[in-house]
């Protein structure tokens, strides 16, 4: 079951992205970068720690 019909994965990101605005988290990212990781943890490329990971790799 989903939330959305579509858009999953942009409200899961940007869920994300407010989140880390919310805890004085500061992101450097392309665009590209943004949908490569949206699009990796639909496909179950990205656990937890890779999300973390990535969020530290792209902090300022």
């Amino acid at each position: 079951n989903h939330g959305f019909i579509d858009g999953n994965k942009r409200i899961g990101v940007a869920i994300m992205i407010l989140l880390c605005k919310t805890n004085n988290i500061e992101l450097n990212y392309t665009q590209e970068e943004l949908i490569n990781l949206g699009l990796g943890i639909a496909e179950g490329k990205f656990n937890e720690n890779n999300i973390y990971e990535w969020i530290m790799r792209h902090k300022r």
